[in-house]
C-alpha cells in the first residue's frame, strides 16, 4: 500500500510493534512501513478488539468519513460515539489514529 489517504486494519493488535528474535534492537511493526509508503492516515489497533464495539466503531467512522471527507474528525465523532455507549477504555480506546503530511 503506497500513496492511500487512508489505511484502515480494523483487526486485533494491527498497532504493535514487537522486537526481532534475530535482533533484539530491531522493531517491527506496521506502522513506520505504513507511513514511509507514502499514506497519509493509519488507523491500527492496539489489542484484541471487542467484535461487536469494532463493528459499531468502523460503520461509525465510515459514516462520519462520508459526510465530513475528513478522516481525524471521523475517527474522534466514531470514538465518541463508541465511547457514549461502552464507557470501558477497553473498546473505544483500541484503535489509534496516525496521520502524516
Amino acid at each position: 500500500l503506497q500513496r492511500k489517504d487512508l489505511v484502515f486494519a480494523a483487526a486485533c493488535q494491527t498497532g504493535l510493534s514487537g522486537t526481532s528474535t534475530a535482533n533484539d534492537a530491531e522493531l517491527l511493526g506496521i506502522l513506520r512501513p505504513l507511513t514511509a509508503a507514502g499514506n497519509r492516515n493509519v488507523i491500527l489497533s492496539l489489542w484484541n478488539v471487542d467484535d461487536a464495539a469494532t463493528q459499531t466503531f468502523v460503520a461509525a467512522f465510515y459514516t462520519h468519513l462520508a459526510r465530513s471527507r475528513q478522516v481525524a474528525p471521523a475517527f474522534h465523532a466514531a470514538q465518541a460515539e463508541l465511547r457514549s455507549k461502552h464507557p470501558e477504555p477497553y473498546y473505544w480506546a483500541a484503535f489509534y489514529l496516525a496521520q502524516s503530511r
